[in-house]
């Protein structure tokens, strides 16, 4: 019990971003951008994040590929 107690701050000190779903409607391959684990650390940069994450859906639009739904 000692421990559960000692993981409890861990639950609400960290979370991820959004999944960004694509699919290249040519050949229906589904990629995904995003999903990064977010801690709280005082060193922590979200801007670097969200710049990685814009650069990957940009890379995949690129080739074709189109922002869809993910799943349910």
């Amino acid at each position: 019990m000692r421990y559960g107690v000692l993981l409890i701050p861990f639950l609400f000190s960290a979370c991820s971003t959004d999944l960004i779903y694509l699919k290249n409607k040519e050949t229906g391959e589904v990629v995904h951008c995003g999903g990064h684990f977010v801690g709280l650390d005082k060193d922590f940069k979200i801007e670097g994040i969200a710049q990685e994450e814009s650069q990957c859906i940009k890379d995949y639009k690129e080739q074709g590929f189109v922002r869809v739904p993910g799943p349910r």
